[in-house]
């Protein structure tokens, strides 16, 4: 069974097929072309221009900067990305901050961070260092600790209180232009209190 002309079937990045509204206004209902012959799962997924209702007091900030190889095996730079174009052959820094009120701590939450398709968080990072992020002396990263998602990552942050800094290097091996939502920070035992980027660094995407 198919639904009608309005939803148009879309392939995902990894090869799965859905349906996307294209038709306007908000349907109320789904109709189909004929009954199913059992019982489907169906999951809804929309982005909603209203704000969370449980708003919490978190900044997100997020930026990428592009890595450039330095003397060493295991040593780079960083370069600021701006307008340029994202390159498959490079390799990135994720870099996101949070930051929340002196007298503020949340427990048990979880920082989910958009990517495009084709995009790869890399597992380890283990002896890389990184010049040019704080001060003239180069930053050994920390150990890798993330969670895969579809089309995003997310990582566990078990207590914030004033800034917490996370980076994670990222692959972009899927070319074209992609548009992203913001990064978004919500409490894992009450989902409905939730912090988005206020403005989404990587809002566009394009990949070369």
């Amino acid at each position: 069974p198919q639904p009608p002309k309005d939803w148009q079937a879309q392939r995902g990045a990894s090869g799965e097929t859905y349906w996307q509204w294209r038709g306007r206004g908000i349907p109320s209902w789904v109709d189909l072309d004929e009954a199913p012959a059992r019982p489907l799962p169906v999951a809804v997924s929309y982005r909603s221009a209203q704000a969370p209702s449980g708003q919490l007091p978190v900044q997100i900030s997020r930026r990428l900067l592009r890595l450039v190889p330095g003397e060493g095996a295991f040593e780079f730079k960083v370069e600021e990305v701006g307008d340029k174009p994202l390159s498959s052959d490079e390799l990135y820094l994720d870099e996101v901050t949070l930051n929340v009120p002196e007298d503020t701590a949340l427990r048990y939450g979880m920082l989910e961070l958009p990517l495009p398709p084709g995009a790869d968080v890399e597992r380890t990072t283990w002896g890389i260092k990184i010049s040019g992020l704080a001060g003239d002396e180069a930053t050994t990263l920390e150990r890798a600790r993330n969670e895969p998602g579809e089309l995003f990552y997310g990582v566990p942050v078990d207590s914030l209180s004033g800034e917490q800094r996370f980076r994670h290097l990222v692959r972009f091996s899927q070319k074209g232009s992609f548009n992203l939502p913001p990064a978004r920070y919500l409490r894992l035992y009450a989902p409905e209190q939730q912090a988005l980027e206020a403005k989404p660094a990587l809002a566009k995407v394009k990949v070369e």
